[in-house]
């Protein structure tokens, strides 16, 4: 496992890598469609019109700048936020919410501002750090159907990377750094400005606007992880509602069954879940005995996310081969590998696993909680268990 992860990292490092020198160029692209649109909302009002024009360049010129220093400054108001919002993300402390985007309401009272520190391999280098503060902050700033001017400004988005606007093949490229993780990590949990790309301008009003995007809302299916800072929703079972993201995360089965083990309504004093849940999902029988002694409406919930695990992503397949650690042991072997002792060995190796997959998600991954991973070194003998399914799985 640890041999595969360094490999598998490091094709991440590089796929990274060459998304932060074409990252920059897609958001010139993106911001010069935004200042070509033409009036794509004749019977919206005006000032909902304006608002959307500005949040939707606002949001883009951060991201512009966070990529790339030198990139200009732009003049009047946009400037002005940009000047008051990279500073903070650079630094990346506290919460808070800037007024531009609408000060606080319920499910979205601030940005949690630590989300854009730098995590993992993208603290190697200056060129990572910006790529990842840059997608971060794409990634954070919710646009609700439910709000006019956001709406119409995930709608804008839309547009300016449209075919209509880029052309085919750029539109193309544009598509694949914004969606190419999905095949990697697994579906986007948000809406993107692509799929706001399918929604179109039209010529309705908001109201009609916001028909049309909920349909493909209700395509995609509702959000599973939530990740903002909000007061807790009337429905215990509901996480957020459909929203677009300039970039969406990438929803992954341990960050689902998160969303369903914590919360205040769903288990009051919970806050924070426990890797045991993502070993119980994986079939270990040691770590559902113990969450059933001391949590059994814990396993209840993660017994009801399992068929999260299917699925065509490199992630999930890696989760299926982990799996593979905690069935039961092959017929004929020593008395040792059946017991209790070795039982509990194995559910940390599938742990471990999980936690170095996790390293490699650092950015593409929803954020549901924070976890950490203490490290001990001691000298064993060497041993390779005999778990020939493990094996032709990662084969």
């Amino acid at each position: 496992l640890a041999a595969f992860h360094v490999l598998f990292e490091e094709s991440v490092i590089r796929l990274e890598e060459a998304n932060a020198r074409k990252l920059p160029g897609a958001l010139r692209d993106i911001a010069k469609g935004l200042e070509a649109a033409t009036d794509p909302f004749p019977l919206a009002p005006r000032e909902t019109v304006a608002r959307a024009r500005f949040l939707a360049r606002t949001v883009v010129a951060i991201a512009l700048r966070l990529a790339d220093p030198a990139a200009p400054v732009p003049a009047g108001e946009v400037g002005e936020a940009v000047a008051g919002e990279v500073p903070l993300i650079e630094a990346a402390e506290g919460t808070g919410k800037p007024a531009w985007l609408g000060g606080e309401d319920p499910d979205f009272l601030a940005l949690d501002y630590s989300r854009y520190r730098p995590r993992g391999f993208y603290d190697r280098s200056d060129a990572l750090r910006r790529h990842f503060r840059a997608v971060a902050w794409l990634q954070s700033v919710p646009l609700r159907i439910s709000r006019d001017g956001e709406l119409l400004a995930a709608l804008l988005l839309g547009e300016a990377v449209s075919p209509r606007k880029l052309g085919e093949r750029r539109a193309a490229e544009v598509r694949r750094l914004l969606r190419g993780f999905e095949d990697l990590l697994g579906p986007r949990d948000d809406l993107d400005i692509l799929d706001a790309a399918e929604v179109g301008p039209g010529e309705g009003d908001p109201a009609s606007r916001r028909q049309a995007a909920l349909a493909v809302a209700r395509s995609r299916g509702a959000p599973a992880v939530h990740d903002t800072i909000r007061l807790p929703p009337g429905d215990p079972a509901a996480v957020t509602g459909p929203n677009f993201r300039v970039i969406s995360a990438c929803r992954t089965p341990d960050a689902s069954i998160f969303s369903r083990t914590t919360g205040p309504r769903r288990f009051p004093g919970r806050a924070l879940p426990a890797g045991l849940e993502v070993a119980a999902a994986l079939g270990s029988p040691l770590a559902r005995s113990r969450l059933a002694g001391k949590e059994p409406a814990v396993l209840e919930a993660v017994d009801g996310a399992r068929g999260l695990l299917e699925g065509p992503s490199i992630h999930q397949e890696f989760l299926r081969c982990l799996a593979a650690l905690v069935d039961p042991p092959e017929p004929g072997l020593p008395a040792f590998l059946g017991g209790e002792a070795w039982a509990a060995k194995s559910c940390g190796t599938v742990l471990a696993g999980w936690a170095q997959a996790r390293h490699a998600w650092a950015l593409h991954a929803k954020q549901s909680a924070s976890c950490k991973f203490a490290e001990e070194s001691k000298d064993f003998p060497d041993v390779v268990e005999p778990d020939p399914e493990f094996f032709a799985r990662m084969g």
